[in-house]
């Protein structure tokens, strides 16, 4: 897991807008003309959301590394498969996020899609357990 890149998204993920923010979709363009190639073009760019990954690419990827966003995130990230499935598909969202190491309480992300906050909080979890945090039911 490269920690700096880690600590950089949750850092921009707790800045960006809930408007801007859906997991459902890597990347989801509603604009007329050209689809935005990076982060200045989207946060602009009006209907244009990405989740997690989708933010990475948009952030990072060169337009010959643009088309995959789970696998660029994933490297880019240094993520194993089950860390990036477990951040990128939101699983984060759906129940208690509990780590001995984590510092705050077990936090409630709620059901549904989640919010950059939210991913922003599992991300920096994810460092401080050095993985993917343990579940509580």
């Amino acid at each position: 897991m490269h920690i700096k890149r880690m600590k950089a998204l949750a850092d921009f993920l707790d800045k960006l807008p809930k408007k801007k923010f859906d997991m459902g979709s890597y990347i989801h363009w509603k604009g007329n003309g050209r689809m935005p190639v990076n982060a200045k073009q989207a946060l602009h760019s009006c209907g244009t959301t990405a989740c997690v990954a989708g933010w990475v690419e948009l952030c990072h990827a060169t337009a010959d590394e643009k088309g995959c966003s789970f696998d660029f995130a994933k490297n880019h990230l240094d993520l194993t498969t089950k860390e990036a499935e477990w951040l990128f598909h939101g699983h984060w969202s759906k129940d208690y996020v509990s780590c001995p190491l984590h510092s705050v309480e077990r936090e409630y992300f709620g059901v549904g899609t989640g919010t950059p906050k939210q991913a922003a909080k599992a991300i920096r979890a994810m460092v401080e357990c050095e993985g993917i945090p343990s579940w509580t039911v």
